[in-house]
C-alpha cells in the first residue's frame, strides 16, 4: 500500500444493531467515504446498496476503493444476518488477507432476536 492509499476499515455487525447510522455519521464527514454494504447472497437477492462478494476473485479493499466517490478514509459495512453464521469464516479470510481496519458492532443476543420481532411485526 502506497502512502497516498486511503486507509480502510470495515463494520462488521449482526443486523439492526445501528450500523446504518454509523455508516451515516461516518460518511457525513469530509474525510471519511463510507458507502454500501457487503453481501454473500445470491444475485437474484441481492438490494441496491448490496456490494456481491464473488467467492473467487474478491477484495474488500479494491471493492472499497473502486467507489466514485474518494477520500483519504473509507469504509463499508459487512452486516452478518444469523442465517449466514457459516459463512463468517470465508467473510473473515477477505478481511485478513486485505489488512483491513474493524469495527465490531454488537448487542446482547436477548435484545437482538426482540428487534428482529419487532421488525417483522412492523
Amino acid at each position: 500500500m502506497t502512502a497516498d492509499a486511503p486507509s480502510c476499515f470495515l463494520i462488521v455487525s449482526l443486523r439492526r444493531c445501528g450500523s446504518t447510522f454509523l455508516e451515516c455519521e461516518l460518511d457525513s464527514h469530509e474525510n471519511v467515504v463510507c458507502r454500501g454494504e457487503f453481501a454473500m447472497r445470491e444475485a437474484d437477492k441481492l438490494k441496491k446498496t448490496h456490494i456481491r462478494i464473488d467467492p473467487k476473485t474478491f477484495s474488500y479493499r479494491a471493492a472499497i476503493a473502486g467507489f466514485t466517490r474518494q477520500g483519504p478514509v473509507m469504509g463499508s459495512k459487512l452486516t452478518i444476518p444469523e442465517y449466514h453464521a457459516n459463512k463468517v469464516p470465508r467473510m473473515l479470510h477477505y478481511v485478513l488477507a486485505d489488512g483491513l481496519a474493524v469495527v465490531h458492532l454488537t448487542r446482547p443476543f436477548h435484545e437482538q432476536m426482540v428487534s428482529l420481532a419487532v421488525a417483522k411485526r412492523s
